[in-house]
């Protein structure tokens, strides 16, 4: 038995990060797809770096984050992601029957049941609904939105979580304890040590946070997702500082990437905390193993 015990169950931060992941990580993929063909207005607004930052870059930095990551994406975790559009279908229910009104451009500039035309300057009308395509005035088309939004969630979620499957397979050192590995994916660092990511190292979240299959130093692991979730909160400061829109929080995008904010930040602690307590019962390990044996904890008859 090891003299320190590490808890089997993951404490609180490794379990937000478990929650959030798929949310963030498909939520920001459609987001991304949907925004720029159907929502941008390239002739109204152009290409700011904000609206590339919440629906590009935020999609970035969660995959490369789960593609350097060693944790897996269980295909049960879709219900998340599946009640995080739920709450939204409820949010945009709610704004529709409370008559909120945002600053808009009217579609020909001609005046619908979801858009009044006001004004002829850009963004100068109001309109009834959170995105021009969905309008609860039109119940069956909404209703129609909604039900493939759910549809391309839990198709992202399958395909996500057999592209993260099969890379975590990949990435998984079959070596025969001297730290060569066996298998189709020598090709992947297959000489890093075999203790960081091996079966006995520890509960499954320490496993799955401490090290990274693709990086080859701990302490750079942790770097970069601290630096992921800088970026995270630069990305939702631009959002609602560089806005003069205060009706900011009404959209799935403002949503997704103050979402990303616990992710990247329970991650980052939840990788400091994974490689603490490692190194903590790895020196107890070293600290009562008996004399007379070598490394591996064997008795030295020589």
């Amino acid at each position: 038995a090891r003299p320190l015990q590490m808890e089997d169950k993951s404490p609180w931060y490794a379990q937000v990060t478990a929650v959030c992941l798929p949310i963030v990580l498909e939520g920001a993929t459609i987001l991304t797809l949907v925004y720029w063909p159907l929502i941008h207005r390239a002739d109204l607004i152009g290409w700011p770096a904000g609206q590339i930052m919440r629906h590009g870059i935020n999609l970035i930095l969660i995959l490369l984050d789960v593609t350097l990551s060693a944790a897996p994406l269980p295909l049960l975790h879709v219900v998340f992601p599946v009640a995080y559009a739920f709450v939204f279908l409820a949010w945009s229910l709610i704004y529709h029957a409370a008559g909120i009104r945002r600053d808009c451009e009217c579609p020909d500039g001609v005046s619908t049941l979801d858009c009044e035309e006001l004004s002829n300057e850009n963004f100068g009308d109001s309109c009834a609904n959170i995105y021009d395509f969905l309008s609860w005035h039109y119940p069956g088309v909404a209703a129609a939105y909604f039900v493939g939004i759910f549809m391309i969630a839990v198709i992202f979620h399958v395909l996500y979580h057999t592209m993260i499957t099969l890379l975590r397979r990949c990435q998984r050192l079959q070596g025969d304890g001297t730290g060569t590995a066996t298998g189709s994916c020598t090709h992947l660092r297959a000489e890093l040590s075999l203790a960081r990511i091996s079966p006995d190292a520890g509960p499954a979240w320490i496993k799955h946070h401490a090290s990274s299959p693709a990086v080859a130093h701990d302490r750079a692991w942790l770097a970069l997702r601290a630096l992921c979730a800088l970026f995270t909160v630069a990305i939702v400061v631009e959002i609602f500082a560089g806005s003069n829109n205060p009706l900011e929080p009404i959209y799935l995008t403002t949503w997704t990437n103050v979402m990303a904010l616990p992710y990247f930040f329970c991650a980052t602690y939840a990788t400091y905390a994974a490689q603490r307590d490692r190194s903590r019962a790895d020196n107890v390990d070293g600290a009562v193993k008996p004399a007379g044996t070598i490394g591996n904890g064997t008795a030295n008859t020589a």
